[in-house]
């Protein structure tokens, strides 16, 4: 395609002036705006926008006006019937700015014409796609400010241009559908509507009062086939209509609207705010929504209608139906609402809902105690709001979530089979529970008996102090001990005083009670003073004497004279235990001790004017002789003797001299 055959395509595109004269048929069809609109300094409307694919001729909505010196200014929306590069812009010089545009996309656009020049064509088109989403509402008009008109899109401006006058005059604008250079009317085409026709006059955009029908052609086009296309209005809204195929054709000039009024809904909630015109006198159905959820623990519930205006409504129906006698505002009033959220994590709470602001709302829990089990249990504490009471109200003013509170406790079971174990009870987690028995001494008989050991936690005190982290179960822990009875013996099995025995390193008497089926060791025994190792084991099944051999032994001491002859002496002994005593030997010679402590014997003993040491180790005997009287004597006697017999002798020599 040449940059001629182009520009050509374009401008038949864009020839919905109704002066514009070609061959072939344009269709138009849509509203005329009433005498009322005159003298305006521009028009605008609302389209809606849609997607439609077309076999032939090019189809645009749009907007326009005739000037007084005989030019045309349109605005609105185009789509091709064909994917091609076109012109973006174009005046009286030239087409340029070239770009691609897809078939059955719309577009924006905007043209004017000349005075007296109708194949001039000037103007700009959107970029592909520019007139918004399908099914979507755009605003689309052209005012008149400082000696040039201004096009403008949704508030942008798009271009202007200095020709046409400052004012309509006596000329209305009209908004229409346009099947452009068509050659047949069988082109299905989609409903779009129109709204909003307006004109501006005195510095503001009014709605254009009353609009007629109009379905026809442009000026020069072919009107052998008959204009298939329709116009109708939208329920019994006044400046809202559609056309396309399949409407209603009424005659030209038959009114859409007219003796419009206004109904203002007024709501800060819900989307129900608007502002649209009706038919007079047309019966218009007001409905709300019950509830409008602001949050999920904020809501507006709806409250009635307040009224203003001739046929207006006060009142709480919903829905209500009214007619309109003129302009009416409706305000929705609403009570404000908030939830009261009751949490619990054990029993059952009462007074969660929605409530109005200002309102008292009553709340409880229906348990103060709940069991998990036999020996866990959630006690109520309060609420969150500090209400130490199962029940209470709360103005409610916001959201109010109120958490009921508990505390766990456990249950401690304190038991003993011999005495009273005290402290059983359910206790807080967290706390301390102090547990005790009443004895620790439990006898069955004078030689049987149950002694307290500890508790079956580990703790030998009799009163202890436990931290509760979970349910506990404990008991005292008793041993039977049997009397157990202590007898030192020496090796002859006789009996020997002992002061003590170190058993199991405690030193007793010589009766003790030990824990049956155990075994006790005897380390020493305590013995005339003397600490004496014996290290004996034996095992507890009963009351019993236990004989312990003790490690003493005799001392033998014997004084004679040389003629082996008894001697009475003083024996002076030094023990092992650090003690000193005097013995005598008697008139026999022999001093015998009994049982002395393992060791050792030392001393003196002393005869007359004579004395010996004295030693005896581990029960060795000890001999000692000394001079008696008997000593002296017979050595005198001897002596005696020997004289005598050495004089004899002398006697009986001198004699056989003789």
């Amino acid at each position: 395609m040449n940059g001629s055959s182009v520009r050509l395509a374009f401008f038949i595109m864009l020839t919905g002036a109704v002066f514009m004269a070609h061959a072939e048929y344009w269709f138009q069809f849509g509203a005329r705006a009433g005498i009322s609109a005159d003298q305006n300094t521009g028009a605008g409307v609302t389209l809606q926008t849609i997607d439609q694919h077309i076999g032939i001729g090019s189809l645009a909505y749009w907007v326009g006006e005739d000037m007084p010196d005989g030019s045309f200014l349109q605005i609105g929306y185009l789509i091709e019937n064909q994917t091609a590069n076109y012109p973006a812009l174009c005046d009286a010089t030239s087409c340029r700015n070239y770009e691609l545009l897809h078939a059955g996309s719309p577009e924006w656009f905007y043209e004017y014409f000349p005075p007296g020049n109708n194949d001039s064509f000037m103007g700009a088109i959107g970029p592909d796609g520019s007139a918004g989403r399908n099914g979507t509402f755009h605003r689309y008009y052209f005012y008149y400010s400082n000696g040039r008109y201004y096009f403008n899109f949704d508030g942008n401006n798009i271009g202007s241009t200095s020709i046409g006058n400052p004012n309509s005059g006596p000329n209305a604008p009209v908004a229409f559908g346009e099947l452009a250079n068509a050659s047949t009317n069988s082109q299905q085409l989609s409903d779009v509507a129109f709204k909003n026709f307006s004109v501006f006059q005195d510095g503001q955009y009014l709605s254009v009062p009353e609009a007629s029908a109009y379905i026809g052609y442009g000026v020069g086009s072919l009107q052998t086939l008959k204009n298939s296309y329709g116009v109708g209005e939208v329920g019994n809204l006044a400046n809202y209509f559609r056309v396309g195929s399949g409407l209603a054709q009424p005659m030209n000039g038959v009114l859409l609207w007219k003796s419009a009024f206004e109904l203002n809904i007024k709501s800060p909630f819900g989307n129900l705010s608007s502002q649209q015109q009706y038919i007079g006198n047309s019966q218009i159905n007001l409905s709300a929504q019950r509830i409008v959820n602001i949050t999920s623990s904020a809501r507006e519930l709806f409250a009635g209608w307040m009224g203003e205006g001739l046929g207006s409504y006060t009142g709480t129906q919903n829905p209500k139906s009214i007619i309109l006698q003129s302009n009416i505002t409706e305000t929705v009033e609403w009570q404000t609402q908030y939830l009261l959220s009751l949490l619990s994590q054990y029993g059952s709470v009462s007074g969660s809902g929605w409530y109005d602001s200002g309102a008292g709302g009553a709340y409880s829990v229906n348990e103060s105690v709940v069991y998990l089990n036999s020996t866990a249990r959630e006690i109520f504490t309060g609420w969150s709001n500090g209400n130490k009471n199962s029940s209470g109200s709360v103005i409610i003013s916001q959201p109010e979530i109120l958490r009921a509170l508990w505390q766990r406790e456990y249950y401690v079971n304190a038991t003993s089979d011999y005495y009273n174990a005290s402290g059983s009870g359910w206790y807080a987690n967290g706390t301390y529970a102090n547990l005790s028995v009443a004895g620790t001494l439990y006898n069955v008989s004078v030689s049987e008996r149950y002694a307290f050991k500890g508790w079956s936690n580990g703790n030998t005190s009799r009163s202890i102090r436990i931290l509760i982290n979970g349910p506990s179960r404990i008991k005292t822990v008793f041993k039977k001990q049997d009397m157990m009875e202590l007898v030192g013996e020496d090796h002859y099995g006789d009996r020997i005083n002992v002061s003590g025995f170190s058993v199991d390193h405690t030193f007793i008497a010589s009766r003790i009670f030990l824990d049956e089926n155990s075994t006790a060791t005897i380390s020493n025994a305590t013995y005339k003073g003397a600490i004496m190792p014996v290290n004996f084991s034996f095992r507890i099944t009963s009351p019993s004497v236990v004989p312990i051999e003790l490690p003493v032994y005799d001392i033998y001491v014997k004084t004679s004279d040389y003629f082996g002859l008894p001697v009475n002496a003083f024996v002076d002994l030094r023990f092992l235990n650090g003690t000193a005593n005097g013995f005598y030997t008697g008139n026999s010679g022999n001093l015998s001790l009994r049982d002395i402590p393992y060791g050792y014997v030392n001393g003196t003993a002393s005869y007359l004017l004579s004395s010996a040491n004295v030693l005896a180790e581990k029960g060795s005997g000890v001999t000692l002789r000394f001079i008696s009287i008997y000593n002296i004597f017979g050595v005198i006697l001897i002596i005696i003797l020997l004289a005598m017999l050495y004089i004899g002798l002398s006697k009986r020599g001198k004699g056989r001299n003789n």
